[in-house]
């Protein structure tokens, strides 16, 4: 028999599982191995293979304390001075780690569906970290780039198509039989398709001009778009929504994601052209805070770290379902005054410094300052003393969870290295 508690933990669970299940993004065995071509034992192959090259390049790394804290500081570490390939996979594994490679992984199923979780994910930010400075530099050139000839032929069946596209779009609906719109559209692709480094990203473009410029390139005849402009970062109001802007990004990016559509194989730099929509402007981070994910959005570094990236945890799934878990739950619900003592402690940075570096050289150390933690205020607070094991776990996970975060951050921040 089950109290409440766990029933009411087991629901929510199941109601999360149901929900990623209905959301079709959700991958059974069976899909995972017809996707990649894999019987089960090939699968289970790679997923030895992954963790195994992980734990050889430490090796090779010269990094052989088996410490998680350790490890991450000291890939951290090693990549302000090593951009390889190998530091790299290195620092993506720890930051997508989600239990295949420090768990005890023995459901096969689990296995493969972890493996290809992270996987994925690794190889996603790879490709995103390894492409920054690159395409970085080749936007600080167009910002100041000028086309040398344009062309003085308009291509009538693009003009058409795309001033019927944005026009089925709510805020350019009303300039559906506009002969200023439609002639306006015609001079921006005329341009865009005059210069070939414009038309590798030639969706990009359209969009931001559609979305930045509507105003002028509607009302105001002749208009000859600065298309150096739309490679200047625009700000749009993303923290909060007045009834209407939230629609309005929304609408931009279906819009972005159509003109995407219809040019992304007439000469486009797929990568860079995504890259551009996603550093230009938030409305990619809008996207990705306040809507269901959809990969056809691109993400920028930044949020992929943030969308991608997991803590390393340094505390056993089953703890969070164990009687010792529960019995200190309910001391910390009704004791609130132990919570306020050790946040009082944790706001500290020269003991959060000093607990990090311990831990970095020794895991034990966890324990050590969980006691200290506890001894600082046993004397201020009569209930710790009678609640000795309950207070001192409570530290523990105090500390464990900050490391945790510290973990992530660092990590976060590494990526920035190569």
């Amino acid at each position: 028999m089950k109290n409440g508690y766990y029933d009411e933990e087991e629901l929510a669970i199941d109601e999360l599982l149901d929900d990623y299940i209905d959301s079709g993004k959700y991958k059974t065995t069976e899909d995972i191995l017809s996707e990649k071509d894999l019987t089960e034992k090939q699968a289970l192959d790679k997923a030895d293979e992954f963790k195994k090259r992980f734990f050889d390049l430490l090796e090779i790394k010269d990094i052989k304390n088996r410490n998680i804290s350790k490890i991450c500081f000291e890939v951290s570490e090693l990549s302000k001075t090593d951009k390889s390939d190998n530091v790299l996979f290195l620092c993506v594994c720890l930051l997508t780690e989600n239990g295949l490679i420090f768990g005890d992984v023995e459901d096969k199923e689990d296995k493969i569906r972890l493996w290809y979780e992270q996987s994925e994910t690794v190889q996603k930010l790879t490709e995103l970290i390894k492409q920054e400075p690159v395409y970085r530099k080749r936007l600080e050139e167009l910002k100041n780039y000028k086309p040398k000839d344009l062309s003085a032929k308009i291509n009538q069946k693009e003009q058409t198509l795309l001033y019927k596209t944005a026009t089925d779009y709510k805020f350019l609906s009303e300039y559906k039989d506009s002969d200023v719109f439609f002639e306006n559209i015609g001079e921006l692709v005329r341009m865009v398709n005059s210069d070939e480094t414009y038309k590798q990203i030639k969706p990009y473009i359209y969009f931001a001009v559609l979305t930045r410029k509507h105003k002028l390139m509607t009302g105001h005849q002749g208009f000859i778009p600065n298309i150096s402009n739309v490679f200047e970062y625009k700000k749009y109001r993303i923290d909060r929504d007045n009834n209407k802007n939230f629609n309005t990004y929304e609408a931009y990016l279906i819009l972005y994601e159509e003109i995407f559509s219809l040019f992304e194989n007439d000469g486009t730099d797929i990568e860079f052209n995504n890259y551009c929509m996603a550093n230009l402007s938030n409305l990619c981070e809008w996207y990705y805070e306040n809507c269901e994910h959809n990969e056809d959005i691109p993400i920028n570094l930044s949020e992929a770290v943030g969308y991608f990236s997991k803590t390393v945890s340094l505390i056993p799934e089953n703890f969070w379902f164990s009687r010792e878990c529960e019995v200190m739950n309910v001391f910390v619900d009704k004791n609130p005054s132990v919570s306020r003592a050790y946040e009082e402690i944790m706001s500290d940075d020269e003991f959060l410094q000093s607990f990090v570096s311990a831990v970095q050289n020794d895991e034990n150390n966890i324990d050590v300052y969980a006691e200290k933690m506890y001894d600082a205020v046993k004397n201020k607070l009569r209930v710790i003393s009678r609640f000795k094991q309950q207070s001192v776990l409570f530290a523990r996970l105090c500390l464990v969870e900050y490391l945790q975060d510290y973990n992530r951050s660092l990590l976060m921040n590494t990526v920035y290295h190569f």
